[in-house]
């Protein structure tokens, strides 16, 4: 787990690939908490530039709007770790989704 979470943060911090979420092109949810705090970058950014780095459900509706073939669920009162929190209901509306994919 400790590797996946390094990599995953080497990612964010020299992989930025906002500009080519267009190229994702299969059918494609987000699923996230409305009330994940989460902003990117943040930590590491000069504090000048910290408030316009929003947070994960702000920009989840443009991220979707960039991808030909995405849609986005926004689970109420749960956080960055929806699938933690809330594992049941997580279960639900990823099973629901999936529900509706073509195959």
């Amino acid at each position: 787990m400790a590797l996946a979470q390094a990599k995953t943060s080497e990612m964010i911090k020299t992989q930025s690939v906002a500009h080519e979420l267009y190229r994702i092109t299969p059918s494609t949810t987000l699923i996230v908490g409305t009330l994940d705090k989460t902003a990117f970058g943040r930590a590491q950014a000069p504090a000048n530039l910290r408030k316009f780095l929003e947070p994960v459900p702000m920009v989840a509706p443009r991220a979707v709007k960039q991808m030909p073939n995405a849609n986005l669920v926004m689970l109420e009162g749960l956080g960055h770790s929806p699938q933690v929190e809330d594992s049941a209901r997580f279960e639900k509306t990823l099973l629901a989704v999936l529900g509706t994919r073509p195959r």
